[in-house]
């Protein structure tokens, strides 16, 4: 029976590989509504400057010059379906950053069905390695990684939606997946220099990551790892640099980056509610109790979060004690808090930020995937294991019964936020109890 392994092994890879061609082709069917509101401001820009694209005024500059693009004859029915908000309206909304604009911009061939084709592709092949290769990270075997993969693929109802408005959670959730990789292995400045210059780049990128990428170098600021914090914050800062610099001078305005915070508060209006997407559990929370509580969920997932690496930070034999501890433990343990601190951010902002729309919780899948990880066997586990276990029930349920719940969204915006918390609550057992401990023995 020795060939039974390797056939699981086979027909779990075939069903991954048959979900991912079955999210590119529901990708095919898809306008690109999102990818339209990011690709537009280079196509426009193509055909002379615009000024503040974030002003009334440049709104409408770049709705004309996108209507006037629709009436070429090589304009593709995709992008005019994608553009008919924008054409009848005469106003481009300018969501996104100036640096946003710039990738799109360096990465656009101007044939909308070109680009759309490639975004699409290098999404999906993003997204999909980012889950085997953490998965791997973790320690699960290639089959349990095959059916985590088709499960995402297939019944994630966040990943559906990102594909269906082809917006830039896939590539966010590889992006974090890759400040893991560099991260893993033996302290070197290198990597976290490295680490520090993707964080900036994809705060810059879309901030909603800000969360995700500040826990860790808070974690290490706790652990007081001055010289892995000094490293990040020098490669933050070129990150930073080349991403304000570049786009900048690609928009063709110095001030850019002022205009684009002016426009946030508008960007940031909370007018949108769970019946409109609006998944947050602050938004849930507000349309109950109708009061605003994002600043209050935020400080208190901080203020645990805090508590929880304080306390491991404390703990004899652990690598978070003294150096001699941690040159004993050696590596993993520390890779897997960092880990954790990392998928907790993205937990946080889930949690607390007043607009989550529910293509956001594609970046819940680190969280998730930290939480499920094999937990080897070690005694205490089991009230953990069951609450991940929990979650992923509930990220499934919020698929399957989804053409069976109220059309309100609350039913769904619940499971998913309390999918979240379980899992947060599993990713925090890596900073104490006998999570850690056994990081420890297994070292």
């Amino acid at each position: 029976m020795r060939w039974v392994p390797g056939l699981a092994l086979l027909l779990a890879a075939l069903l991954a590989a048959n979900a991912a061609q079955d999210a590119w082709q529901e990708s095919r069917e898809s306008v690109g509504a999102d990818f339209f509101g990011s690709w537009g401001v280079p196509r426009a820009l193509s055909a002379g400057p615009v000024g503040n694209i974030y002003s009334e005024e440049g709104r409408q500059r770049l709705a004309r010059a996108l209507a006037i693009d629709n009436l070429r004859p090589a304009t593709s029915e995709r992008q005019r379906a994608a553009s008919q908000n924008t054409v009848e309206t005469g106003v481009y909304d300018t969501t996104a950053t100036p640096f946003c604009y710039f990738l799109f911009g360096l990465c656009s061939t101007g044939d909308y069905e070109t680009d759309y084709t490639n975004f699409t592709l290098v999404s999906l092949a993003a997204f999909t390695a980012a889950v085997f290769a953490l998965c791997g990270a973790l320690g699960y075997p290639a089959v349990s990684a095959c059916l985590l993969a088709v499960l995402f693929l297939r019944w994630f109802l966040p990943f559906a939606a990102d594909v269906h408005m082809a917006n830039l959670g896939r590539l966010q959730c590889a992006l974090l997946v890759a400040v893991l990789l560099v991260q893993r292995g033996r302290d070197r400045p290198v990597r976290d220099f490295v680490t520090g210059f993707l964080m900036a780049l994809g705060i810059l990128f879309k901030p909603s990551v800000a969360a995700a990428m500040a826990l860790p170098v808070l974690y290490w600021s706790l652990r007081r790892r001055g010289r892995k914090v000094a490293f990040a914050a020098a490669g933050g800062t070129a990150g930073a640099l080349i991403g304000l610099i570049g786009s900048s001078v690609y928009l063709g305005d110095a001030r850019c980056w002022l205009e684009w915070l002016r426009a946030l508060p508008g960007i940031l209006d909370t007018r949108y509610g769970v019946a409109d997407g609006n998944f947050g559990l602050a938004v849930l929370m507000e349309r109950f109790f109708s009061v605003r509580l994002s600043t209050a969920i935020f400080l208190v997932c901080l203020l645990i979060f805090v508590a929880a690496a304080r306390r491991s930070a404390a703990r004899p034999g652990t690598d978070c004690a003294p150096a001699t501890a941690a040159e004993t433990a050696g590596p993993e343990g520390e890779w897997i808090r960092t880990a954790a601190a990392l998928a907790l951010g993205a937990a946080v902002m889930l949690l607390s930020a007043p607009l989550i729309w529910v293509h956001y919780y594609v970046t819940a899948i680190p969280l998730a995937l930290v939480a499920l990880r094999p937990a080897g066997g070690e005694p205490g586990a089991r009230g953990t294991g069951f609450a991940a276990f929990a979650g992923i029930s509930l990220l499934l349920f919020s698929r399957f019964l989804q053409p069976w719940l109220p059309t309100s969204g609350v039913w769904e915006a619940s499971l998913l936020n309390l999918s979240v918390v379980l899992f947060a609550s599993r990713a925090l057992g890596e900073f104490g109890g006998t999570l850690a401990a056994a990081d420890h023995r297994r070292t």
